[in-house]
């Protein structure tokens, strides 16, 4: 019994932060994108419009927080003004547009692919 106790408080705890990952299939379009003004001498800030598809059976959770662009160089650069929340349920079969995506870049890189963390992603131009 006290095994049985014991191991109820060590599982309990946990089982209480795991949070389920969202997996599913997003098809992205990226609508607009533009240079946006930026006062950092080494970064271009780049703005984002982006049509969201959502090809699975599920309902998703997305936000324009959770998207990253990776460069020609392989890295990944996240979003850079987060202040701009706008979080979407997105039912399948249903489609959203989101934007004020903005991911700042090296400006000695270019960006590459535009990605929705574990959802999807879409070459750029």
């Amino acid at each position: 019994m006290r095994n049985l106790l014991c191991f109820l408080m060590l599982v309990l705890p946990i089982a209480g932060l795991a949070r389920p990952r969202q997996t599913g299939s997003v098809q992205l379009a990226v609508l607009q994108q533009s240079a946006a003004s930026t006062a950092d001498p080494n970064s271009q800030l780049y703005c984002f419009q982006v049509k969201c598809t959502n090809l699975g059976d599920k309902t998703v959770r997305i936000t324009n927080n959770q998207f990253y662009v990776l460069d020609d160089k392989g890295q990944n650069h996240l979003v850079e003004r987060a202040r701009y929340r706008d979080e979407q349920m997105l039912d399948a079969g249903q489609s959203v547009t989101l934007d004020r995506i903005y991911i700042a870049v090296p400006r000695d890189s270019k960006p590459k692919e535009l990605h929705l963390r574990g959802l999807g992603s879409c070459p750029l131009k």
